[in-house]
C-alpha cells in the first residue's frame, strides 16, 4: 500500500542514475536529485539508492515540498560525470559490437555497463 493523495503522479518519472567506484565501495548516484548511496556491490548500492529515493520523495510529499524537491537543478559536477559515463558506455557498446564476433566480448560489456548506467523509477513511495 503506497501513499497516494494525487501528488505521487508528479513523482512517477525516471531519474538519471549511475554507479561509480569510490575506494573499496561502489556509490550509486541519482544525478537529478543529488542523492547518493553506497554498497559493496553495484546491486547493493542501487538497491539502497532506490530506498533512499523512495523515502526522500515520501518525506517531500508529506512536507508539501514535492514540487520543489523534484524540480531541483542537478549538480553540474554530477551531470558532467554522468554524461562522461554515458559517452563511455556508448563507445564501449560500439567497440564491443565491432569485436563481438571475434571474442564474444559484447555480452560481457553490455551486462557490466547496464549495471553502471541506469534510470530509477520508484514503484512505491511508502517507506518500508
Amino acid at each position: 500500500m503506497g501513499y497516494d493523495d494525487g501528488k505521487m503522479d508528479k513523482a512517477a518519472k525516471s531519474f538519471r542514475c549511475y554507479v561509480r567506484p569510490e575506494g573499496k565501495r561502489l556509490v550509486a548516484i541519482c544525478v537529478d536529485l543529488n542523492l547518493y548511496a553506497t554498497g559493496e556491490t553495484a546491486e547493493e548500492a542501487k538497491q539502497r539508492l532506490h530506498q533512499h529515493l523512495q523515502n526522500a520523495i515520501y518525506a517531500a510529499s508529506i512536507d508539501n515540498s514535492l514540487d520543489t524537491f523534484l524540480s531541483q537543478t542537478p549538480s553540474p559536477t554530477l551531470l558532467r560525470e554522468y554524461q562522461k559515463a554515458v559517452r563511455t558506455y556508448r563507445f564501449l557498446q560500439r567497440f564491443a559490437r565491432f569485436i563481438a564476433p571475434a571474442v564474444g566480448f559484447f555480452l560481457l560489456v553490455e551486462s557490466a555497463l547496464a549495471t553502471l548506467i541506469y534510470t530509477e523509477a520508484p514503484d512505491s513511495f511508502c517507506p518500508a
